[in-house]
C-alpha cells in the first residue's frame, strides 16, 4: 500500500497542530493462461520503494523536479470561518469556504529554494508567517489553511495574490480546518510548517 501523510503544524501562542492523512493504494492484477485456459487469477499489492516515493514527491512539489509538467510554486493561505472544505473543491470552485485575507502581504510561498525531498518527505525548513492585520474583531476568527499551486503559465497568473480565484488551471492541493476556529487579533502571528511524507506500509 502506498500512502502519504500530510502534516500541517500551526504555531501560535497555544502551539496548535492539525494532522490530515490520506492513502493511495496500488496492486497488480494477474491472469495465468495455459493452453488458452485461465487457470489462475489474482491481485497482489505493490511495495513502493523509497526511490519511487521520493520521485513521486519530487515530481509534484520540488522546484528542481524531474517532471516538467509539475507546478513550480505552491502557496499557503488561510480559510475564513464561513464553511469547510470538501473533497470536491477546486481552486476555481469551493462554495463551502472563502479565503481569510486580513493579514499582511499576500499568500506565502510554501517551499524555499533549499527545500527538497529527503527521506521520503518534503517540508518548508522555515515557517511561513501570517501577521494578522485589519481583523474585524476583536477577536476575529480563522477556520483553517489551504495549499494551492501556480497556474501552468509559470507564475504569470499572479496566483500568489490573496483574493485571486481567476486561474482555473491552478491546483487546490489540500485544505485543513482547526478543531475550533482560531481566535485572532491584530499583530497576532500564525506560523505554519507543512510536511508531506510518503511511505509504504
Amino acid at each position: 500500500m502506498f500512502n502519504m501523510r500530510d502534516k500541517l503544524m500551526v504555531n501560535t501562542l497555544r502551539n496548535r497542530k492539525d494532522d490530515v492523512c490520506f492513502n493511495l493504494g496500488g496492486f497488480f492484477h494477474v491472469q495465468h493462461i495455459r493452453k488458452n485456459l485461465l487457470i489462475a487469477e489474482f491481485d497482489i499489492k505493490n511495495i513502493v520503494v523509497n526511490q519511487g516515493l521520493n520521485y513521486a514527491l519530487s515530481s509534484c512539489f520540488d522546484e528542481d523536479h524531474t517532471n516538467p509538467a509539475a507546478y513550480n510554486y505552491w502557496w499557503i493561505s488561510l480559510m475564513d470561518n464561513d464553511g469547510v472544505g470538501v473533497a470536491g473543491d477546486t481552486y476555481a470552485a469551493h462554495a463551502g469556504w472563502s479565503e481569510y485575507e486580513l493579514y499582511t502581504g499576500d499568500r506565502k510561498n510554501w517551499l524555499a529554494a533549499g527545500d527538497h525531498v529527503a527521506a521520503q518527505a518534503i517540508t518548508n525548513a522555515a515557517s511561513v508567517d501570517f501577521t494578522i492585520n485589519g481583523a474585524a474583531g476583536p477577536p476575529d476568527y480563522v477556520r483553517g489553511i489551504y495549499l494551492v499551486s501556480d497556474g501552468t503559465d509559470g507564475g504569470a497568473s499572479n496566483i500568489e495574490l490573496k483574493g485571486d480565484q481567476a486561474t482555473a488551471d491552478a491546483i487546490l492541493w489540500s485544505t485543513a480546518e482547526f478543531a475550533a476556529d482560531l481566535s485572532v487579533v491584530d499583530t497576532d502571528v500564525i506560523k505554519i510548517t507543512y510536511t508531506v511524507n510518503a511511505s509504504t506500509t
